[in-house]
């Protein structure tokens, strides 16, 4: 039977819910021997506390994938099961003030996809007529046209 330091309490608050709790042994041992700082009343609240800022490898909600930035939004009606969304997609959701539909497409006038200024941002009515878009500066490139830039203001 392992004997516990009675210097260290039987009781402590959960840093994530704020119950106050008995500690097991297990805990108090670990606390005896400061490996945790913390203890938690259940594994909800532990895992609920190590999500968000909250989480050592935590960088402000922000990721990057496929050289697109995502932006932790877990409350997005679009956001992927992680609860992030394309940056491009959030900007131009607040430029046109409402949230942008499944079959709508987010174009990076300059071609470079962390630009995420409203300025280098085109909605596309369909990702087909967004790839046309892409198809069609590939072929002003071979014809002499310079930038992306200039293939877009030609096909509007």
């Amino acid at each position: 039977m392992r004997r516990i330091d009675p210097s260290i309490p039987s009781n402590a608050v959960c840093p994530s819910c704020g119950r106050t709790f008995i500690l097991s042994v297990s805990q108090r041992c670990r606390l005896k021997k400061k490996r945790d700082a913390q203890s938690f009343c259940n594994a909800d609240c532990y895992h609920r506390y190590k999500t968000g800022s909250g989480n050592p490898k935590w960088r402000g909600g922000k990721t990057m994938y496929d050289g697109y930035i995502y932006r932790y939004s877990p409350h997005h009606p679009h956001a992927i099961k992680k609860g992030y969304v394309a940056q491009h997609r959030l900007v131009m959701e607040s430029i046109i003030g409402r949230f942008l539909l499944p079959e709508e497409s987010v174009h990076h006038i300059d071609g470079s996809k962390e630009n995420n200024s409203p300025e280098n941002l085109m909605l596309m009515e369909s990702e087909g007529k967004h790839r046309k878009l892409h198809a069609k500066y590939r072929t002003f490139n071979s014809k002499g046209f310079d930038g992306h830039l200039e293939g877009v203001q030609f096909y509007l």
